[in-house]
Formats: structure tokens, sequence, C-alpha cells
């Protein structure tokens, strides 16, 4: 052996570092698997028509609900416990569907929330919580437009292209993220609201103002509004003895969205979740995926076939593919809606 090629491998192996010449190891037994995750409170007996066909099959389904929303509803409660009970499992998908903000029963409890950590104010049942913005705008899509109240006037088309998939706006020297509202027909905008969807923005009247388009992953929200929601869920499964669910799920909508390493942070570090699903560099969910910083279960995003947009042989081909692949494969379903020949309709009629 070439006394270069000594060197190198005995410093290696004083490092712990692996290298061609340590003794090979048993083939590692690749597991694929199919994961079909239904979101929303949708009724019982939607919910259950869909059950009922994967007991069939001795197969579990994945519910991603909002239980802040059903919290007064002894029933559904009910129906959420006994989902647990035959093997299904119920994820949290927020308290009301939102992540930047939660709407409680009553003003009296939202008040309680009132100058707690994370929480940039309260109006009526609404909670609103703080965010942050990105610290630079270097890069950032930028126009201008004029501004007063909150009207948003602008000719930049190709900068606000597509605008209704990507609402988010940072108006310069302001510090606030606004979305854009108006006619989604329309080419631009005409209109703004607060990050949070209120219609209370009054800006001072200005021409040529600077603005930046942000994406959904450029705003993230207090990690303390994460921990109130945490416990607001944990409290709620307590109280009507469901388990605490372990996997969290991103709500859609025109709001921000989280990174996984948010989730890791607060859901999994804090309150014992291990896996979640979001947007932003998702996770391949491929076998041995490099994962440094052991947070890829936390991007666990779903789309891979989608039950209520594909038909069914096109589910079946993208199923076969992944298992093929070795990949973890997440259904979309919102139980119903998509096309017309639709592969949900398919099992409920079948």
């Amino acid at each position: 052996m070439h006394s270069t090629t000594r060197t190198l491998l005995a410093s290696c192996l004083l490092l712990g570092v692996a290298t061609w010449a340590e003794e090979a190891v048993g083939p590692t037994r690749k597991r694929a698997g199919v994961a079909f995750r239904g979101d929303d409170n949708h009724s019982p007996g939607r919910w259950l028509r869909l059950v009922e066909i994967f007991e069939r099959y001795d197969a579990p389904v994945c519910a991603s609900l909002n239980l802040l929303r059903a919290v007064n509803d002894g029933s559904y409660m009910a129906f959420v416990s006994d989902l647990q009970e035959r093997g299904h499992e119920v994820m949290d998908h927020s308290p009301t569907h939102r992540v930047f903000s939660m709407q409680l029963p009553t003003e009296r409890e939202a008040a309680v929330y009132a100058g707690e950590p994370g929480v940039h104010h309260v109006a009526g049942k609404n909670v609103y919580f703080r965010y942050a913005g990105p610290g630079s705008m270097d890069g950032f899509r930028t126009g201008v437009a004029d501004l007063g109240g909150n009207s948003f006037a602008s000719t930049d088309k190709e900068v606000l292209a597509k605008w209704a998939w990507n609402p988010l706006v940072m108006v310069e020297g302001s510090g606030d993220v606004f979305m854009f509202t108006g006619n989604q027909k329309e080419p631009t905008p005409t209109s703004l609201k607060t990050l949070w969807g209120e219609d209370t923005v009054d800006l001072p009247p200005g021409q040529g103002a600077r603005f930046y388009r942000l994406a959904k992953e450029d705003v993230q929200v207090s990690p303390d509004a994460l921990r109130h929601q945490a416990r607001l869920i944990q409290a709620i499964c307590d109280k009507h003895g469901i388990r605490r669910p372990v996997t969290w799920v991103q709500p859609g909508g025109s709001e921000p969205v989280l990174h996984r390493s948010a989730i890791k942070a607060v859901f999994g570090n804090e309150f014992g979740y291990t896996a979640g699903a979001t947007y932003p560099k998702a996770s391949r969910k491929c076998f041995n995926e490099y994962d440094p910083d052991d947070d890829k279960r936390f991007g666990m995003q779903w789309g891979n076939f989608q039950e209520d947009g594909f038909d069914l042989e096109r589910c079946k081909a993208s199923i076969a593919d992944g298992i093929a692949r070795h990949h973890v494969m997440f259904g979309h379903s919102h139980l119903g809606g998509g096309s017309v020949k639709s592969s949900m309709k398919t099992m409920k009629r079948d």
C-alpha cells in the first residue's frame, strides 16, 4: 500500500470516519409506505364513509383536525375519540386552521391571552400573534406603488403577477407585512389588509412608495404563539379523553407557512410531537434521506397522490412508482371536491 494511502487510512480510523476498508454490513431492509391523510372538520358521517372503506383492508386513516373549532360539540369530540379507539390517527391541524391567529369560542376566553408572550393583540374572540419578517430585503422582487389608507395602486404588473396565489407584501419603512386584496381576476391588487386579514390598514398617503413581494416562507410566527396553540390542543384533548396528537399539519390558505425547523423546535422538542408536515424544503420522504438536523420528519408534506384531484388510475400509478423507489407516499384529500372523476368518489361508490 502506498505510504500516503496508509497515512490517510490510519487518520480516518483514528477519527472514527467510515472508510472503504471497514467491514461491509449486511443489507438494510428498505421499506416503502403509503399514508392516507384527510384534512379539516368534516361531518362524522362523511369521515365514517371513508373510514369504513379503509377498515375493510385493516388500514388506518389520518384525520387532520382543527379541534378548537369543535371544542363545544360533545358529540363531535366523542367521534374523534372513537376514531382513535378504532386505530386511526388524529393529527393537529392547528386550533382553528390558522397559525398566525386563532378564534376562541368567546371574547372572555380570548381576553385571557392579552399581554401574553407572543401575542400582538386581541380583538373580540380573535387572538393575533406576533411575527417576524425577513431580516434583509436584498434579492426580493420589488416595485413602487401609490398608497393611502388601505388602497394600493401599482403598474408593476410583472412584480405583481400571480398575486392571488402569493398575496404577501412589505411596504418599505412600515415594518409590517400586509396581504393584497381585490378582484383576483384582475392582474393587480387594489387594496391591503393586515397579515391577519383585518380591514384596519391605514397607511399615510404617498406616491412611488417601494414595496417588496414576499413568499409564504419569508414570514415566521413567534415561537410563543406555537406554544400557546400546543398547550390549548393538549388541554382540549385531556378534557375530552382524546390522546394527544403527535403530528402537526400546516393549514393551507393565504397566511405564511412554518419551516420544519420551527415545528421541531416547539412541537417536537417541547411537546413530544414526532412528525409534521409543511411546505418549505419538504422532505423527499425516501429511504436513508440525508438529515443532518434531524428535522426531515417534520417536513413530511402530502400531495404525492390526490384522491380528490387525480383519477383512480393516476393515483395507483403514483403509489406504485413511489413504492418502487422506496418512498413514503402521502395522499391528499379534503374528502370531496376536485375532479369529477376523483378516485375518492370512486372509492365511496364502490
